[in-house]
């Protein structure tokens, strides 16, 4: 075999063996990324085998003559199938068929991350697509990508085979899977479902297990308790303020309507307000007598009802920290509390399996139900009020989902279960037909508000307890707060599941 010749010439630069056909047999080629592309099934070529590409031609002319002729260099014999469907993807005659770099890059990234790589390795994401969307009707039809994605699917299917495993290194962007499922000829919503996830992102990551979690009102800032009381810009991920509760952790928080407010609530007895803008504290309402387990705003942001163990049920004036209605005594402790829509009722869950509907202004109770159909469901720990008041939804110790008709408090779907764990929150949708919750089992799980069956699979990403879960305004996103330290952002909608590119 004789020494390749350099060519050298205004124009084109490079070696024969590795060169595309175009750079050679067009006088007016210029070096461009589809030529690179050619370059690098060459090379993969060269570096898998040790033999240069055209290895059994004698001469560069002989390559040039098989170049006229369409043809491309042949598959050596210890090529492995994956390596040589790159080839095949890379070193097309044509040059518009060629794989961009971005998506050469990810399989390359999928070949090495379920062969055993770094469990670290991630996709790029390949926002190529959102430049070039015409070069996907070129790249469905190869039969080289199909045979590609059949193969990295078998092998993500199996790869890890541990679930928690998964959760933990699941780093499967939605745009860069979206990509992928369309170069690969996939279904699209079967494969998104498959290896996909709706996360978005993590907002905030720290050794301190995050308890709760709103947003304000405007959608740009989150509030949420840790140790402490901090508020998060969205955007930025910039925590703007933070401040410090005396004595213990915070286990639940809330944000007046108005957006001016925040309240919080800790493993103790007492409530505290804070300036939504400053962090400086405005009051601290004492009364209760045992842990304090809920806490909910009116609709007009002037009161704020607390729920306790201690068996009561406060009414706080939010402008003068100062009781504001008559105190609501039960049987039983009371562990969750939500104003209505239009503030007239509240409701309330207890741990003897009760839901209750109350009137603020007198402390009458108007309704008290439990489920007929169940002799012990244990105590039910969270209640949230349907954005029309006509609902309330439950989840208790038995880990399964009640929706309640609030005109006579009759069940009126359920039980529904759907985590295998104890349910720590629920959250409606603005639009009132969804219900978000977390769970214990480390996972959030969408349900539809109508009928109460679960919608789509696990939302999973963090590895330890979901302790909240909240819908931005828009109803666009959801905030989870995790006891792995971090919060994560979601998208609430099913768009990642299908065709649309990211904005």
């Amino acid at each position: 075999m004789e020494p390749s010749t350099f060519t050298t010439t205004a124009a084109v630069v490079g070696t024969y063996r590795w060169m595309a056909p175009e750079l050679i047999l067009d006088d007016n080629a210029r070096h461009s990324y589809e030529s690179d592309i050619w370059a690098c099934g060459c090379l993969i070529i060269e570096v898998q085998s040790t033999a240069p590409p055209y290895h059994h031609l004698k001469s560069d002319r002989h390559v040039i003559l098989a170049l006229s002729r369409n043809e491309i260099p042949l598959r050596p014999e210890s090529m492995p199938d994956f390596l040589w469907l790159l080839v095949l993807v890379c070193c097309k005659i044509d040059p518009t068929e060629r794989l961009p770099v971005s998506v050469l890059h990810a399989l390359l990234e999928a070949e090495f991350y379920t062969r055993g790589g770094s469990r670290k390795a991630r996709f790029p994401d390949l926002t190529e697509w959102r430049v070039r969307p015409a070069s996907l009707d070129l790249l469905k039809p190869a039969p080289e990508l199909r045979r590609i994605g059949q193969n990295l699917r078998s092998r993500l299917l199996y790869w890890p085979q541990s679930r928690r495993e998964w959760n933990q290194h699941h780093y499967f962007t939605p745009s860069t899977l979206r990509s992928l499922a369309h170069v690969l000829s996939e279904p699209m919503e079967d494969f998104m479902s498959t290896f996909g996830s709706a996360c978005v992102g993590t907002l905030l990551g720290h050794g301190e297990p995050v308890r709760c979690v709103a947003w304000f009102p405007t959608g740009d800032r989150i509030v949420f308790g840790a140790r402490t009381v901090s508020v998060i810009d969205v955007p930025t991920g910039r925590i703007l303020w933070t401040a410090n509760h005396p004595r213990r952790n915070v286990i639940a928080i809330a944000i007046s309507p108005t957006g001016h407010v925040v309240a919080s609530c800790t493993l103790d007895c007492w409530v505290g307000l804070w300036d939504a803008t400053t962090g400086e504290a405005l009051h601290v309402l004492r009364g209760h007598t045992h842990l304090v387990s809920s806490i909910s705003f009116s609709p007009d942001g002037s009161m704020l009802a607390s729920g306790s163990e201690d068996r009561t049920i406060r009414f706080w004036s939010t402008a003068t920290g100062e009781t504001a209605l008559a105190l609501i005594v039960y049987d039983y402790p009371i562990t969750s509390v939500a104003f209505s829509p239009d503030g007239a009722r509240l409701a309330s869950t207890s741990t003897d399996g009760t839901v209750s509907i109350w009137d603020p202004l007198t402390g009458d109770r108007l309704m008290n139900a439990l489920d007929p159909d169940e002799d012990e469901i244990g105590p039910l720990y969270r209640v949230a009020f349907s954005p029309d008041g006509r609902r309330v939804a439950t989840t208790g110790m038995d880990k399964a989902l009640r929706l309640w008709d609030t005109s006579s408090v009759q069940l009126n779907r359920g039980p529904v279960k759907g985590h295998w764990q104890r349910i720590t929150s629920i959250a409606y949708s603005p639009d009132g037909t969804r219900i978000a919750s977390s769970s214990e089992d480390e996972s959030i799980r969408l349900w539809d508000a109508r009928t109460g069956e679960v919608v789509g699979r696990p939302l999973v990403g963090h590895c330890d307890t979901v302790n909240s879960v909240a819908y931005s305004p828009d109803g666009r996103w959801l905030a989870s707060a995790s006891d792995d330290g971090t919060i994560r952002l979601w998208d609430a909608t099913d768009s990642w599941l299908r065709t649309e590119w990211d904005s």
